[in-house]
């Protein structure tokens, strides 16, 4: 099998981390492993130097002239681009200005672009603040410069075909998307016993978690979700919720919890270190995704609760019911419905054998479907048939 040289074109990478970081991490990793050249092209950060190697991988922090609305603008990075004999140049959407500035770079030097669409942008979903504005700018970028850079792209890479199928924005380019969905450490996140990890969090031992992981922003519905608790607080004495996380809505979360009277029950405990979030799922009795938007185009907390063994409870939004079969590995519910939300909570609190068929039943099919070493064999294949 040829050896590539890959750019991957990332606006962060870690030690920052967010869902297209984890993801550029962990398939920048395993191509590397397989013998790839891999270049990961990303923001400076005052932590790092500008070029190091990490797990095999070359990282290059790029000068940043100006960030607009989180996103950062580096005008090295076309150079850095075309300067190089690579044989593909992988981009990310919704990563505006880094993956503009990609295919613009790709055009020039001939180099396939390939472009993984995480999800459709919506502003009123992830912004806070400037959200008319927000909204205006994404108009004209999604009807200009997005189409744009999909027809640039040679190939396409959508997270699950249910997404592919409803985006508005891939309808003209479905003949070029392939799917590979995100991925899972399957050795990292497995059943395991949650030693301490309660106690560290301040999480009392007599009471059953309800267990919600993700940043804190208006998609993810938090004010359903703590309608929905308020409700099963009511039916049930030994429940907690515990929400992982953090984002502008969190301080917001509290408040709401102290309004419901249920803010000795909700636990809000920010972030966690990532060797330590196997533990934290492990001390749930379930996991509840509760977003109201196909602004969940996937769900990784959806995916590790699977790996990690427990039973989820979602909505039926977005990419999310691929991840989650409704019936097989967890429940799915209509968006925006406290009641159902909490009739699904309860319906498997009340029912141990089932939780457990149900969290059983996820472990497999992460481990069989949404393992990164399969997803990255599944990305390799799509760089293999554009570079040639």
């Amino acid at each position: 099998m040829a050896k590539l040289s890959i750019a991957q074109a990332a606006s962060y990478y870690p030690p920052d981390f967010g869902g297209i970081e984890s993801y550029v991490y962990n398939i920048s990793i395993r191509m590397a492993r397989k013998g790839h050249r891999v270049v990961v092209l990303t923001s400076e950060h005052p932590r790092c130097s500008q070029v190091e190697v990490v797990e095999g991988v070359e990282v290059r922090r790029l000068r940043v002239a100006k960030k607009f609305f989180g996103f950062p603008l580096m005008p090295s990075l076309p150079t850095q681009i075309a300067s190089e004999d690579f044989d593909v140049v992988h981009g990310h959407i919704n990563a505006p200005l880094v993956v503009d500035l990609a295919a613009l770079a790709s055009r020039a030097s001939h180099t396939p672009l390939v472009v993984t669409y995480h999800a459709d942008l919506l502003p009123e979903e992830v912004a806070e603040g400037s959200i008319a504005l927000a909204k205006a700018l994404s108009a004209v970028y999604d009807t200009s410069i997005k189409r744009w850079v999909l027809r640039q792209a040679r190939a396409i890479i959508a997270t699950t075909p249910l997404y592919a199928s409803t985006s508005p924005y891939l309808r003209k380019f479905l003949r070029k998307v392939r799917i590979a969905p995100v991925g899972v450490d399957v050795e990292h996140f497995k059943p395991m016993r949650e030693e301490g990890v309660r106690e560290d969090l301040g999480i009392p031992k007599d009471l059953r978690v309800v267990l919600f992981v993700g940043r804190m922003v208006a998609y993810k519905a938090l004010d359903i979700l703590l309608a929905a608790f308020a409700k099963l607080a009511k039916a049930v004495n030994d429940v907690a919720l515990v929400l992982v996380g953090e984002g502008p809505r969190k301080s917001w979360a509290s408040a709401l919890a102290r309004e419901l009277s249920v803010k000795n029950r909700v636990f809000v405990v920010g972030n966690v270190p990532l060797e330590t979030l196997p533990k934290v799922y492990a001390m749930s009795e379930l996991v509840v995704v509760p977003s109201r938007s196909r602004a969940e185009a996937f769900s990784v907390t959806a995916l590790e609760a699977m790996a990690c063994g427990k039973p989820v409870v979602a909505t039926r939004v977005g990419g999310v019911p691929y991840v989650v079969v409704d019936g097989v590995t967890g429940v799915l519910v209509p968006p925006k419905n406290a009641e159902a939300l909490c009739e699904a909570m309860l319906s498997l609190l009340s029912n141990e054998d089932e939780a457990r068929r149900l969290g059983e039943a996820g472990r497999r099919r992460a481990v069989e479907l949404f393992s990164w070493d399969r997803v990255v064999n599944l990305i390799e294949d799509v760089y293999l048939s554009v570079a040639v």
